[in-house]
C-alpha cells in the first residue's frame, strides 16, 4: 500500500504539523511516534524545543506518559540485545532523563507559559491568572449584554436622526 501525501508530508520533519481527526483515530500514536523520530534523529535536540499540544490534560497526560513508555521500551530493547550498543544506551538514558522537561501540554497551559515568560512583550502582569469556569460565562454574559446594548443604542440614533 502506497503512503497518500498527507501521510509523507507528516512523516517529514522539515515543518510543523497539525493532526486533526475523530477520537479513536491514532492521533496520540502518530505524534509520539514523531515526538520519539524526531528525537532519534536530532541526536542533542533540547527536548525543549519540541512541542506538543493537545486540547485536554488527559490527552497531554496520555501522550507524555506514551513516550515515556515508547522511550523506555527501545532503552529496554538495546540494553537486552545480544551486543548493546553503549552509545545507543547513553543517547536514550540522555532522553528518558530530560523527559520530564517535554514540553507536551494544552494549548491553554503553552499559551499561559509563553505569556509567564514574555509578560511585557505581550502587556499582561506577569502575576496573570486564568479565568474560572464561572467567571469566564459572567464575562460572556457580560459581552454579550454590552453588544446587545450597543446595537439597540446605534439602532434608536439612527432610528431618531431619520
Amino acid at each position: 500500500m502506497s503512503a497518500t501525501r498527507e501521510q509523507i508530508i507528516g512523516m517529514s520533519f522539515d515543518r510543523h504539523m497539525s493532526v486533526s481527526a475523530g477520537a479513536g483515530s491514532g492521533k496520540t500514536r502518530v505524534l509520539v511516534q514523531r515526538f520519539i523520530e524526531i528525537l532519534d534523529q536530532n541526536p542533542g535536540i533540547d527536548i525543549k524545543s519540541i512541542v506538543a499540544i493537545t486540547f485536554t490534560r488527559k490527552a497531554a497526560a496520555e501522550m507524555h506518559k506514551r513516550i515515556v513508555e515508547t522511550v523506555e521500551k527501545k532503552l529496554d530493547d538495546i540494553m537486552n540485545a545480544d551486543y548493546p550498543d553503549p552509545l545507543l544506551i547513553s543517547k536514550w538514558d540522555s532522553i528518558r532523563q530530560k523527559l520530564p522537561a517535554a514540553r507536551i501540554s494544552t494549548i491553554h497551559s503553552f499559551c499561559s507559559a509563553i505569556i509567564r515568560d514574555y509578560p511585557i512583550e505581550a502587556e499582561i502582569p506577569p502575576n496573570f491568572s486564568e479565568l474560572s469556569k464561572g467567571e469566564a460565562l459572567s464575562l460572556r454574559i457580560s459581552c454579550a449584554e454590552k453588544t446587545l446594548e450597543d446595537y439597540l443604542q446605534d439602532s434608536e440614533k439612527q432610528a431618531n436622526d431619520c
